[in-house]
């Protein structure tokens, strides 16, 4: 029988072989988290069955985490059992909560009307033209909200016009291309419009009035737009009508590492409106009689 710091020793070994460092690491902290649960109940690993399963599910419930992460939890467990054969059979094989469904996204709204908003849209004071370049990032990189308020000064290369996206939540990192238009408007704002809203924070959008959100500002914009656009829901919908115009245009995989997606699944969700695009067409074109 193995001990607890050997079993753990192989769980690692394991993990390391299959995923990245940083992978292992934390699908190792997940593995822990069960095997103190199973000291905590007195119950060995070598008879966990599915009734301790839930009895963990339970223990994970009532510390209020969420059916995600819930599920992480079960699936780490199902690749220690798995691949390390330890209970035969595996009581966690197939076991997962139910996820709530997503909220359906609004239809999208075309790309041409996106780019006249845009080319439309008021540069006269310096606000218009922040508002303008933060639209701009939105309708040229995909950029959402959380992305474009955590920007940095150092995170544009004007050398190599290219932007720089942090890790958000769960996107990766990744470099973006700046288009000709963008590079100018970019560093006329850095040199003229920028100094008027802050001077000494390294943020490329600073909030404005002493706040600490550029959130205000975010609803400003979403305002403005829905007045040009009435069809608009909000900042989001604008960006998933930039998404499905990719979509249609390049890869998945293209599109998958512009927005940042760790997972194909969160890219292909958006396929659903050209699908349904190209359903309407075959009903025009070819109706049922």
């Amino acid at each position: 029988m193995y001990t607890q710091n050997k079993r753990k020793m192989n769980v690692n070994n394991y993990l390391s072989s299959k995923y990245k460092a940083k992978t292992a690491a934390s699908y190792l902290l997940e593995w822990v988290q069960f095997e103190a649960f199973l000291v905590q109940i007195n119950m060995l690993i070598t008879v966990v069955n599915h009734q301790i399963i839930l009895l963990f599910v339970n223990y994970l419930q009532e510390k209020q985490l969420s059916n995600r992460s819930i599920n992480r939890s079960l699936m780490v467990i199902d690749l220690v059992f798995e691949g390390l054969k330890q209970i035969d059979p595996n009581p966690v094989r197939g076991l997962r909560l139910r996820m709530p469904k997503e909220k359906p996204l609004s239809e999208p709204l075309p790309y041409a009307v996106l780019l006249q908003c845009l080319s439309e849209f008021p540069m006269e004071t310096p606000l218009e033209r922040r508002n303008h370049l933060i639209l701009s990032l939105m309708t040229y990189q995909g950029l959402n909200a959380a992305e474009i308020m955590s920007l940095k000064i150092s995170d544009i290369s004007l050398q190599k016009a290219q932007i720089s996206i942090p890790s958000i939540l769960r996107s990766n990192s990744r470099e973006l291309d700046l288009n000709a238009l963008q590079m100018l408007e970019i560093q006329a704002y850095l040199s003229e419009q920028r100094p008027l809203f802050s001077s000494s924070e390294a943020l490329l959008f600073p909030a404005l009035g002493g706040s600490k959100s550029l959130n205000n500002s975010m609803m400003n914009l979403k305002r403005q737009l829905k007045k040009r656009v009435p069809k608009l829901k909000n900042l989001a919908h604008w960006r998933s009508s930039v998404i499905v115009y990719w979509l249609e245009n390049q890869s998945i995989l293209d599109v998958q590492n512009k927005l940042g997606h760790r997972y194909p699944s969160s890219t292909e969700r958006y396929k659903i409106h050209i699908i349904k695009s190209l359903q309407d067409d075959l009903n025009i074109h070819h109706p049922l009689k």
